[in-house]
């Protein structure tokens, strides 16, 4: 049996609606990230942060943020380390709060940290927690998706999305230190 309607082939996909529609390079963007590390403090400090150009960021489309990190805490005792994003002047939107027990392992980790989501003129923010934690040592919270929104006050200027971490505790051994950074956004069209 067939599947949808039109040609399939390599340079095409079968959209939501049944229809084979071509792929153009424009749908995928990639953005530069600068990344910071976090350690010995008690102060929010942006670890990650992309900028999306004016008018880049239509109605529908989807960016994923990836980071992988070293992380270790061996400061005493459990610590939970809270991760807030922003976009651009939009409020600020809470997307983890884990908690991870004292180590002398550092520990090193990979995975989709959050989304986002223009919605007309709101962005959803996602969350993905399983791929921020470690293999032990981590308190895993419960739970995927959209966590929050943030309004910025229009998409014809440059938004600065950024990711940042708080340490409840200053501590050399306790840190957060990005090494990569991926980020795509997906176009609705």
């Amino acid at each position: 049996a067939r599947m949808g309607s039109g040609t399939p082939g390599s340079g095409n996909f079968l959209r939501g609606d049944g229809a084979w529609t071509a792929i153009s390079g424009a749908q995928i963007t990639g953005y530069a990230a600068t990344l910071a590390d976090v350690t010995n403090t008690t102060t929010e400090t942006t670890i990650c942060y992309f900028d999306v150009g004016a008018n880049e960021w239509a109605d529908g489309d989807i960016i994923f943020l990836w980071l992988g990190n070293k992380i270790k805490n061996n400061s005493g005792s459990t610590r939970t380390t809270v991760g807030k994003v922003n976009v651009g002047a939009g409020a600020q939107v809470q997307i983890l709060s884990q908690g991870f027990s004292d180590s002398a392992t550092e520990y090193e980790t990979m995975g989709m940290i959050t989304s986002f989501m223009r919605t007309a003129s709101t962005v959803m923010v996602g969350q993905n927690l399983r791929t921020w934690g470690v293999p032990t040592g981590a308190i895993y919270p419960n739970g995927e998706g959209a966590v929050g929104t943030s309004t910025p006050a229009n998409f014809t200027d440059v938004q600065r999305v950024s990711f940042k971490v708080t340490l409840p505790h200053a501590d050399s051994t306790y840190y957060v230190q990005p090494q990569n950074a991926r980020v795509w956004k997906v176009s609705a069209t």
